[in-house]
């Protein structure tokens, strides 16, 4: 009779062992599952950052561009008006050959 009792012992002790381990690795379960959501929705809160930081960068990469076609615009009308005033008298020399045509003038009438 001695052998049915430790055996019934043993088997009381092992299933409230059991039991033990189930609610411990549920709680074990639980809380990990709590952090992998944390994990998860900081991935999908970084997600939507880095979304809209690409879409950022697509904007400034496109307004980059246009600015530089401008700045192409820019240097090729002031090479274009250096052009010109290098064809253009200076104000000085101007005053200086009109005051040289007024004296020439009446020289080349008589």
């Amino acid at each position: 009779m001695k052998d049915i009792e430790i055996k019934k012992y043993i088997k009381q002790v092992q299933d409230d062992s059991d039991k033990r381990m189930t609610r411990y690795m549920s709680a074990l379960t639980e809380n990990f599952d709590d952090k992998i959501q944390v994990v998860a929705e900081m991935v999908a809160h970084n997600t939507e950052k880095i979304d809209t930081l690409t879409d950022q960068v697509v904007q400034n990469t496109e307004s980059i561009n246009s600015i530089q076609g401008n700045i192409a615009i820019i240097q090729s009308d002031i090479g274009s008006i250096k052009t010109d005033l290098k064809k253009k008298v200076d104000y000085g020399e101007f005053v200086s050959l009109d005051r040289r045509i007024v004296l020439l003038e009446p020289k080349s009438k008589k």
